[in-house]
């Protein structure tokens, strides 16, 4: 289901989020041997990005959504 439906992880039940509470990944990398910027994020289980404003973040995590 959280594969399915874009920030289902951040429904889950109280004991649900006890037993795996949410963490903070960095989603902006550095490729090891291109040194290109990435951006690994995955919509099913995102539900924000920290480094940008919300409209900003909701918007690419939408984007990226809409690709798959």
């Amino acid at each position: 289901m959280m594969r399915r439906e874009k920030g289902a992880s951040a429904r889950r039940d109280r004991g649900q989020k006890k037993a795996k509470p949410p963490v903070s990944h960095p989603v902006f990398l550095t490729h090891p041997i291109t040194k290109r910027k990435v951006l690994y994020a995955n919509p099913g289980y995102s539900i924000r990005i920290n480094e940008l404003p919300m409209r900003k973040a909701t918007g690419t995590l939408e984007f990226f959504s809409s690709t798959n």
